[in-house]
């Protein structure tokens, strides 16, 4: 994680650039409760800070987290026929002419 030096407390103390975000906030603007999301950090299954018994969030966690829940949209694939169907209709086909009598590999 990044950190700088603050120039308010006189420079001398180093603070974490980016601000740790509780289970509660995190589970609020997931829109899961927090119950959930503290089951899945002990599980190990959702990457998260651990520090003093407290459970903490960085803003490239959330995002990782998004990311690795989103679903993408399939695309569509035609039907396809059980493969005993597909070869009577091909031999059918070849038996009128409408395709060569050999079939491609």
């Amino acid at each position: 994680m990044p950190y700088s030096a603050s120039s308010a407390n006189g420079g001398g103390e180093v603070e974490p650039a980016g601000k740790l975000l509780t289970i509660d906030a995190v589970a609020e603007l997931l829109g899961v409760s927090s119950r959930w999301l503290a089951d899945e950090c002990r599980a190990g299954r959702i990457a998260h800070v651990h520090i003093a018994r407290k459970r903490r969030f960085t803003a490239k966690q959330v995002d990782q987290l998004i990311e690795r829940f989103s679903v993408q949209p399939q695309q569509e694939e035609p039907e396809r026929l059980h493969p005993a169907v597909s070869n009577r209709v091909y031999r059918r086909l070849q038996r009128q002419g409408v395709i060569p009598p050999t079939r491609p590999a």
